[in-house]
């Protein structure tokens, strides 16, 4: 019967291989401390707002210099725990303490690194063009530019990608990296939050991770939870989320938080975890992985068999053994290592011209190195002209064809607006276009609905459009002769405003749409961070 796990030290592999880093040790040590923590969210449906629980008075701490790992089955609140304490949605109540000091969003968000789930690096940098863009603009610019390659430099030989780091990072579109070199270049999951690699450079006091070694296979994983630990081992607060570790990574463990319906089962170090279960009447087997039989016969709430009732009652037991541990009461009375908050998060990162010219750059590639994305916009465009070039060709001065080239005004200014058409709903483009004086003349349209007609794009366009071509013009037949003003007159374009006013009100509609929906995305980043 095994009486505690301590095995630390027989690591399978090679132990000082991650050992080669010499990233500087954080600002500051930093303690998270977090009592009766409660988490909700909000669940919309049809007609309510619901709040969902999803952590019920969750008590533990973070401590500098451990790695911390967060197990519990599915729809436990590992997840959940993390983007509490990095404070990036939902509701929050009860205290979380940074070095004895109540937290704050803005500290946090500086001294921490965030490091999701799924991979949302542009698929056409490679490895060390994602990692300096996050060195280049999230460190401050008194930082010498060769400093901070230097750091790019240290990241890339830690997380061992010296051989890819020339080589694109892929997509699905983009063949690059494998998965696992992906993995350590950089993870993120619906919270749009950065990677690993690319949160080191701003040397975080806290590193939060949401399952790093999901989708890895085992030797990369150990790699990835050796090379966590040496970076808690460096003083720094290191958790991470861990669905089902092998018996090698639970050895890397430092401490151990479980939950279990959104409570905790145990908190303390990851050696001591099979004494303390065994003390309340669930014995380890020899040889058993403490993962595996944690998760099959102590954490297991699943509905099934005869016995669903009798397993829910003993794991509310466990729970309830937590609540009233003495463990629980010494890590709750356990002071933090040191006290304060570190003296420069608050320093101002890039200038806003240097990440407008670093990011515009990065586009330009992106659209360059997508050959899929690069044919498709040349097809577009070689397709267009040729309609267009067809729409117009041998255009005469004649009014029989007037008809024609009003269809090619019309397909221009629809055209023009197609991006728009593919975000915004269809109940606001269609009064834009009915009211545009195409489909209806502006002599015809009821005066209560007149004003629609100045909200529309299409309308100024059209206006120009037709100006731009019919006035001074003379068209002749047979029949006798029509001039561009009668044209318009008759399209009651006659007042409206000249080509180049026109032009001007198109312009000044794009600057006040790019406006807002710069607003927009910077409205939601706030929610998010």
């Amino acid at each position: 019967m095994a009486t505690e796990f301590e095995m630390k030290e027989i690591k399978s592999g090679d132990p000082e291989a991650a050992r080669h880093s010499s990233m500087a040790a954080p600002q500051k040590s930093v303690t998270v401390k977090f009592e009766n923590l409660n988490y909700s969210v909000s669940i919309k449906a049809k007609k309510t707002v619901t709040e969902k629980v999803i952590l019920n008075n969750v008590s533990g701490m973070f401590k500098p210099g451990k790695f911390t790992a967060i197990m519990g089955n599915s729809g436990s609140g590992k997840t959940s725990l993390l983007n509490a304490g990095a404070v990036k949605g939902g509701k929050i109540s009860g205290d979380l303490i940074i070095n004895g000091e109540k937290m704050d969003t803005k500290f946090m968000k500086k001294m921490s690194a965030f490091v999701m789930q799924d991979d949302v690096i542009l698929g056409t940098m490679t490895v060390r063009e994602a990692i300096t863009m996050s060195a280049l603009l999230r460190l401050p610019p008194e930082i010498p530019k060769s400093e901070k390659l230097d750091r790019v430099d240290e990241i890339i030989s830690m997380l061992r990608l010296d051989k890819a780091q020339n080589t694109v990072i892929g997509s699905t579109r983009v063949k690059g990296v494998s998965g696992g070199e992906r993995k350590r270049t950089g993870n993120l999951i619906i919270f749009k939050i950065p990677a690993m690699a690319m949160e080191m450079v701003t040397n975080p006091s806290i590193i939060l991770l949401d399952e790093p070694t999901s989708g890895l296979d085992s030797f990369t994983a150990y790699s990835v939870c050796t090379t966590l630990s040496d970076l808690a081992e460096q003083g720094r607060t290191v958790v991470a989320t861990i669905h089902q570790p092998s018996s090698d990574i639970f050895l890397i463990f430092d401490d151990l938080l479980l939950l279990s319906e959104g409570r905790v089962a145990y908190y303390g170090p990851s050696s001591a975890v099979i004494d303390y279960f065994t003390k309340i009447d669930y014995p380890f087997p020899d040889y058993v992985n403490p993962a595996d039989f944690i998760f099959m016969h102590i954490l297991n709430n699943s509905e099934e068999a005869k016995q669903a009732d009798k397993k829910k009652d003993a794991l509310n037991k466990v729970l309830l053994e937590w609540d009233n541990s003495e463990n629980k009461k010494v890590m709750l009375n356990t002071p933090a290592t040191q006290k304060g908050l570190p003296a420069d998060v608050m320093k101002v990162n890039a200038s806003f011209y240097e990440q407008f010219r670093f990011l515009l750059t990065r586009a330009g590639k992106n659209v360059w190195r997508n050959a899929l994305m690069v044919r498709a916009r040349l097809g577009q465009a070689v397709f267009l002209g040729i309609l267009l070039g067809l729409v117009y060709r041998d255009v005469s001065s004649r009014p029989l064809k007037s008809q024609t080239q009003a269809l090619g005004i019309f397909l221009a200014s629809v055209f023009e607006d197609v991006q728009v058409a593919l975000f915004l709903a269809p109940m606001l483009i269609m009064p834009m276009m009915v009211f545009s004086g195409f489909l209806i003349n502006n002599n015809n349209i009821p005066v209560y609905f007149n004003w629609i007609k100045y909200l529309s794009p299409i309308k100024y366009g059209f206006t120009a459009a037709a100006k731009n071509e019919f006035q001074g013009l003379v068209m002749t037949d047979q029949f006798g002769s029509l001039t561009g003003e009668k044209v318009l007159d008759d399209l009651a374009f006659t007042d409206e405003l000249p080509v180049d006013q026109n032009l001007y009100v198109l312009l000044s509609m794009f600057i006040i749409l790019i406006g807002m929906a710069y607003m927009a995305l910077w409205r939601a980043t706030k929610k998010v961070v």
